[in-house]
């Protein structure tokens, strides 16, 4: 009889265990997701200001002049993929070392006046982070519930443990 008073007391205790566990795989898989939006942003940041928008009309006009012929295509339009850099533009402005841009003259990569290298890469989805965000949950009744199973199996079917 004691031991089915304290089932209860035991699998919240193990269910608060569950969370806290499900809390610490939540961080682990929300550090690499939280440094990858950042990067994100700070490329983006980078590529949509005026210096990149001069640089690229200054670029665009010395195409149409003739003097430009960045890169050497094929006669196939797939010689090149989109993300690969086809030149390079110093800048020295607005805190760009240097600019890397693909066939369309689309920034592919940004070189930072500190040295760092930014490259364009997608923005993690939100799903993610809401996935991350029920571990706690998830672990919480996990063990919860295996102690109430467990508990159930030992005990007098007519009794009501719920």
């Amino acid at each position: 009889m004691i031991l089915s008073e304290r089932k209860p007391r035991l699998a919240r205790v193990l269910g608060a265990v569950g969370a806290i566990l499900g809390g610490i795989v939540a961080c682990m898989v929300l550090q690499p997701l939280l440094s990858e939006r950042a990067r994100h942003y700070r490329f983006e940041q980078f590529a949509n200001s005026d210096v990149v928008a001069q640089e690229r009309s200054k670029i665009l006009s010395e195409e149409k002049m003739g003097r430009l012929t960045p890169c050497d295509l094929d006669d196939s339009p797939d010689a090149l993929p989109s993300d690969s850099v086809c030149f390079d533009s110093a800048v020295d402005g607005g805190g760009i070392r240097s600019i890397g841009w693909n066939q369309y003259y689309a920034v592919v990569s940004i070189e930072t006046a500190e040295g760092q290298t930014l490259y364009s890469i997608p923005e993690p989805a939100d799903w993610k982070f809401c996935v991350a965000l029920l571990f706690p949950v998830a672990g919480f009744f996990i063990l919860w519930g295996a102690v109430r199973a467990i508990g159930r199996m030992g005990t007098d079917p007519d009794e009501n443990l719920f």
